[in-house]
Formats: C-alpha cells, sequence, structure tokens
C-alpha cells in the first residue's frame, strides 16, 4: 500500500504533504482502519526514491532490447522559476505497438547554450548505455542552442513541426491589421477579468439578447490559442458585447467597440487559426506517428487560407 501510495503521488504530481491533510487521512482511514499512513520524510527519503530506482531499472531494460529509438528534448521553467531539461525515447515495443519513456528530467544548473545542453543529454544517454547506432534521429525545437546541441552530439537533427506553426501564428497575430484588432480584444478581456460587475452586467444583456449566457475567456500570452478562444467568444457576442461597451457606465468602454471590418478580420483569422489548433493538439501526441499527416496538414492549411483570402477579396 505504501509503495501504490508513492505511485499516486509520483504519477499524479501531488505533493508530499498530502499524508499530513486531516482530509486526506480521514479518507485512507475510511478505506483501511488498519493501515498507517508513511510520514512525508518516508515518502522522499525512502518510498518515491525506491519507486525511482524501480522504474529506472525497467526503462533501462527495456532500452537494452531494442533495436533502435529516436529522442525529443525541451527545457521549460517551473512556477518556482527553476529550468528543468527532459530526455524522452520513442521505440515500437515488443507488441509492435508505439511507445515511450523518459530517460530523465533534470535541472539546469548552467546557461542554455548548445554545448551545455548536448553535455546533459550526453550524460544521459551514458547512464543507460545506449550507442549512437541506436539513435535514429532527435527532435527538437528550432533554437538555434537545441540545434547546435543536437550537431554536437553528432545526431540527425528533426525540426519539431507544431513549434514551426507556432511560429507561423505569432507571426500572423504581429501583422500591423491585426496587433490593431488583438489589442481590443485584450482590452475587452481585461474588462471582464478584473470586475464582477461587468460580468454580472453582461450576463444582463446576454439573456436580453437571447445568447448564451458565455463568460469570456482567459487570455495566456504564452498560449495563443487562449487569444482564438477569446476571439471566438466576442464574434458569438457581438451583439451583446456592442451593446455593453456602449452602455455601461455612460459608454467608458465604448472606444472598445469593434467595427465590422475589425469583425471581418477576427472572423478570418478564427477560420484560419481553427484548423491549427486542431492540428496542434492532434500533433502534441506519442502514442501514434504524426510525422506523416504533415504533407495532409500543410495543404490543408493552404486550402483554408486560400479560402480566407478570397473571402476577404470578396468583402474589400
Amino acid at each position: 500500500m505504501d509503495n501504490a501510495l508513492a505511485y499516486f503521488i509520483a504519477t499524479s504530481m501531488m505533493p508530499y504533504n498530502l499524508v499530513e491533510k486531516e482530509g486526506f487521512q480521514t479518507f485512507v482511514r475510511a478505506l483501511n482502519p488498519s493501515y498507517k499512513l508513511p510520514s512525508r520524510k518516508t515518502l522522499t527519503e525512502s518510498r518515491i526514491p525506491e519507486l525511482y530506482l524501480e522504474t529506472r531499472a525497467n526503462v533501462g531494460n527495456i532500452i537494452k532490447m531494442l533495436i533502435l529509438l529516436s529522442l525529443t528534448t525541451d527545457y521549460w521553467t517551473s512556477t518556482s522559476n527553476q529550468p528543468f531539461i527532459a530526455l524522452p525515447c520513442h521505440f515500437i515495443n515488443s507488441n509492435s505497438s508505439l511507445s515511450s519513456a523518459c530517460l530523465g528530467c533534470i535541472e539546469l544548473s548552467e546557461d542554455y547554450t548548445g554545448d551545455n545542453i548536448a553535455d546533459i543529454l550526453h550524460m544521459l544517454l551514458l547512464d543507460y548505455e545506449i550507442p549512437e547506432w541506436k539513435i535514429c534521429s532527435m527532435t527538437t525545437d528550432h533554437g538555434s542552442n537545441m540545434i547546435k546541441a543536437v550537431n554536437n552530439m553528432k545526431i540527425s537533427h528533426v525540426n519539431c513541426f507544431d513549434h514551426a506553426l507556432n511560429i507561423a501564428v505569432s507571426r500572423i497575430l504581429k501583422m500591423e491589421e491585426v496587433m490593431t484588432v488583438i489589442e481590443k480584444v485584450k482590452g475587452i478581456h481585461n474588462i471582464f477579468a478584473h470586475s464582477w460587475k461587468t460580468v454580472r452586467e453582461m450576463e444582463i444583456i446576454q439573456v436580453k439578447f437571447g445568447l448564451p449566457q458565455k463568460k469570456f475567456p482567459s487570455f495566456s500570452k504564452t498560449r495563443w490559442w487562449s487569444v482564438l478562444e477569446l476571439m471566438n467568444t466576442i464574434i458569438e457576442q457581438e451583439l451583446s458585447l456592442t451593446s455593453f461597451l456602449r452602455g455601461y457606465k455612460n459608454g467608458e468602454f465604448k472606444k472598445l467597440c469593434l467595427r465590422e471590418n475589425e469583425i471581418d478580420i477576427l472572423k478570418n483569422l478564427s477560420s484560419v487559426l481553427r484548423p491549427i489548433r486542431e492540428i496542434t493538439d492532434n500533433l502534441a501526441a506519442d502514442s501514434y506517428v504524426t510525422g506523416l499527416a504533415i504533407f495532409p496538414i500543410i495543404s490543408s492549411l493552404n486550402s483554408k487560407l486560400a479560402d480566407a483570402l478570397e473571402r476577404s477579396n470578396v468583402v474589400t
């Protein structure tokens, strides 16, 4: 039961102090009054490390049996502002199914240079005694430090197509005409993000126009699809939103009212970005091969873009 608890905490990313919470202790006693929960110290110094060593040994045994594998890697900063880098590997298992395993996730103590990243990745590969001939390729984003790291390791490099799509979207959102409208969209978001009174007033107007009582989604600077969700809500709520902006507090926010051509821009943006959002979700997978979808995806995006351009010319 201790091992099952350790597995739950590790795989669900629960805090160690869960075992000290009165509610959790009551829940466990209800399941099994005779079971004594391990202390936080026992978890951190014994149960979790034992689980890690067991899992690592299992992964090592799988890797030894493989003929070929591919790698992906990326680094990020945690909510506590600590930088980490991970190295997953992908392979065909004994059941002829696509599978993956994480070879390591290490805190970065040095600068994110190509040389430093290469040293860390090389250390992880040596730890599992993986020879170079077993590695088909490594997929990373388009960062120059990542590309240099892979080149230093003399491994075939594959650019992440999903990352390229995200770069393309960021360039779309930085176009002059688009930026002006997006700034209004962000301004509208801020009205409802910081005041429950504006949300309440908007709900009253939505009922008046017979529209769904929908709240405006939150916006994140690091997730472009949050802008898409916000845009779609604004398009859907155009009538009620315009009424609110013109009437609330004697028209304090009427400068954020969207003109007809700006609504057209949002609709065209939505038609182009919606399939990209769906593609992004489908490409973020490790249980099936995504590379085969790239050429059909490009063809589909070209078609969607042509349709949007045609509609734009008709409006013009």
